[in-house]
């Protein structure tokens, strides 16, 4: 489905997200007018999920919970990105990976955006993959990147291009193979126990990454995030038919 070829065409991305402040009480201190604004996303995520939500009567409860998952309301701490190395066999040999992190979201987001803009001068063909990059990854990073004024490189400007002239590789897209619903595709993380890869989620589940970094644990969110990109360069490579990396050597990306 893939070649090697291809797969050396690709950059596997990934981020990870939390609230902007620890609590929803240090946000509207330093902005009242957002109050509103929240108490409509609030009431929003409990009618969308019932079940798991609906019980939640505090807005404050609901900040640390949710907020991360949304940019007008979180900030990015970790930005991954890595690739897949072969060797003249056409076999994957090594994952060259590096992670842009901090507390300082603008000038990562600043490093972030002249590492992948040297990327694409150098490779203006260059895929970058990951698990909803479409639908979660790219976009955050996108407004985050206005929100904070850094410049945005021309090929993530997906608002401008078609659907297919796009530099993103969706991998849950891919898993859909066509089907549409709920239950089309799946996580990451349970496609990595189908898929007989090492799963990236043995230390950390997404939802604890709020509390590890407002705890002071942001070298296990990097370990996390890397992970995750690893494990869809193996998901890749499965779907091409190659084997994966069951070890990780590599260098600096």
């Amino acid at each position: 489905m893939y070649t090697v070829e291809e797969l050396k065409q690709m950059i596997f991305v990934d981020i990870e997200t939390t609230t902007q402040t620890e609590t929803l009480e240090e946000l509207l201190d330093k902005n009242p007018n957002l109050e509103p604004f929240w108490q409509e996303r609030f009431v929003q995520l409990k009618e969308q999920n019932r079940t798991e939500l609906g019980s939640i009567e505090d807005p404050s409860e609901m900040y640390p919970r949710m907020g991360g998952l949304y940019p007008e309301w979180g900030k990015i701490v970790c930005i991954s990105i890595g690739q897949i190395k072969f060797d003249e066999n056409g076999k994957a040999i090594a994952f060259n990976a590096k992670s842009f992190s901090g507390d300082d979201e603008k000038k990562l987001l600043d490093q972030f955006m002249n590492t992948a803009a040297g990327i694409m001068n150098k490779y203006p063909q260059m895929k970058w993959v990951g698990h909803f990059v479409k639908g979660f990854d790219i976009p955050y990073i996108v407004k985050r990147a206005v929100i904070n004024r850094v410049q945005i490189i021309k090929a993530f400007q997906v608002q401008k291009l078609k659907p297919w002239e796009t530099c993103l590789i969706d991998t849950k897209e891919i898993w859909q193979f066509g089907a549409y619903g709920a239950g089309a595709s799946a996580r990451l993380g349970h496609l990595a126990e189908l898929l007989e890869i090492p799963t990236p989620k043995d230390d950390m589940a997404g939802y604890q990454v709020n509390r590890f970094y407002w705890e002071g644990r942001l070298d296990e969110i990097v370990v996390y995030c890397e992970k995750d990109i690893k494990a869809c360069a193996n998901v890749m490579l499965r779907l091409g038919g190659h084997d994966i990396l069951e070890e990780w050597p590599g260098a600096p990306f």
